[in-house]
């Protein structure tokens, strides 16, 4: 159920991710290249509904387009699915970070929570999306640990929608992340080729 998939190709790591007016979509964020101070420029973000209550996300707005047709695919296959998280500014992924640690102690946040400036929501092209089974959300992840099959049948769909299951090793049964690869950032296209590889 896992796959574990990156790109790498930006030149510099002091601009990491980010190549003047456009986002670069084909971005790698995490612990050995953070995102640069500039990127969130770039970003066409839009907001909309999370699946929680009056509370709203923001997120990169061609990446959200893909997510509503992936979305629409998956009801006409009985399945409903919601956003829990998109972006994040580096300061939200602070807040994030001193919650866990407040909550869960410091190991558990290390473990557990990108550190600002290493997420991937950081680019608004990651999505954490849960299921909604029998009219609940299921966002617990004992909850979609019981729910191999339906996960099963949502990942199959990934590709055909631009978007690639990303999980690191190790993070089984946490939120399922999405992550749009489009082949021109100059343009609405997703390359779906890029995410069935």
């Amino acid at each position: 159920m896992l796959l574990y998939f990156f790109v790498v190709c930006c030149e510099s790591t002091k601009n990491y991710g980010y190549k003047g007016e456009h986002p670069d979509y084909l971005v790698l964020v995490n612990k050995m290249h953070p995102i640069s101070v500039d990127y969130a420029k770039s970003l066409d973000l839009v907001t909309v509904d999370t699946v929680y209550d009056d509370e709203t996300a923001e997120i990169e707005k061609a990446t959200y387009e893909a997510y509503l047709s992936l979305q629409s695919a998956l009801e006409k296959q009985g399945i409903e699915i919601g956003i829990d998280s998109a972006y994040r500014s580096v300061e939200y992924q602070e807040r994030i970070m001193l919650d866990f640690t407040e909550k869960c102690g410091e190991e558990y946040a290390r473990n557990t929570v990108a550190v600002p400036g290493t997420s991937e929501h950081h680019t608004g092209l990651a999505i954490d999306i849960v299921p909604k089974v029998n009219g609940e959300w299921k966002w617990e992840n004992e909850d979609m640990m019981q729910l191999p099959e339906l996960f099963s049948r949502i990942h199959k769909e990934l590709p055909n929608h631009g978007f690639i299951l990303r999980l690191l090793k190790g993070s089984e049964g946490k939120l399922l992340i999405l992550t749009l690869y489009r082949v021109n950032s100059h343009t609405n296209i997703f390359d779906t080729k890029k995410s069935k590889k």
